[in-house]
């Protein structure tokens, strides 16, 4: 009988929150900044029922779910937002920004891995977003497997060349670092990042002032004629 009576006034509530969207956004706020993941994920599933294309509250419904490590809700998040329109780059920021409110940042790259793996449809943007990830925690390793992965489908993208070159001198690994900001460059010669990151790997070398140069010819920057007169100045 206890049981039931709890039952029906946590019913009440609900019903009583759905028939007042504002109040249902402040009370899954505060549900949400208290910590309290269970009632913000409930509470954020009544908001984005009312009002799908809420982007932040989609995200909210999201990190809630991530926060509770409720791996099925967190698949369900993500359906339902894009269902509704919302873009995937929108519901991923907003469950960054969420997640470091919620202080639970670490948890975000478990939950783009779990929506790789079992969206597969969406592993590739989400593997993009993993990158950036890694790359801004310096983390060679993470950084190599997902630039490998991405240049799987588009071998030629400078970008993610540089990323590989990068995550593989966080790695340790210097000539294979030198070969990916070559095959960056080779792929486009006007990359201006490319060329400054393999002059700074080359050290003083004649090709290292070689490519400043260039790199100066195509982005003039004070920066760039700084570092040519350091290496002529000590040869």
């Amino acid at each position: 009988m206890r049981v039931c009576v709890v039952l029906t006034l946590a019913l009440a509530a609900l019903l009583a929150v759905a028939s007042a969207p504002d109040e249902a956004v402040r009370k899954a706020a505060r549900a949400f900044d208290a910590g309290e993941w269970a009632n913000a994920q409930a509470l954020y599933g009544l908001v984005t029922d009312r009002a799908p294309d809420d982007a932040g509250a989609q995200g909210r419904l999201l990190a809630s779910s991530v926060m509770r490590s409720d791996t099925v809700a967190v698949i369900s998040a993500v359906e339902r937002a894009l269902a509704a329109g919302v873009p995937l780059g929108v519901l991923a920021d907003s469950l960054k920004v969420d997640l470091r409110m919620a202080s639970g940042y670490g948890r975000y790259p478990g939950a783009l891995h779990l929506i790789a793996g079992r969206l597969p449809f969406l592993r590739r943007p989400v593997t993009v977003r993993l990158l950036d990830y890694y790359t801004e925690r310096r983390d060679g390793q993470m950084m190599v497997e997902c630039a490998r992965s991405l240049l799987a489908g588009l071998p030629d993208s400078p970008r993610y060349l540089s990323s590989l070159a990068l995550g593989l001198l966080y790695c340790g690994d210097k000539p294979g670092a030198e070969a990916a900001w070559r095959r960056a460059i080779e792929a486009d010669p006007a990359d201006v990042g490319a060329i400054i990151s393999l002059a700074s790997l080359l050290g003083d070398s004649d090709e290292a002032l070689g490519l400043l140069r260039r790199a100066d010819s195509l982005s003039p920057s004070p920066a760039i004629k700084a570092r040519i007169k350091a290496i002529s100045d000590r040869r």
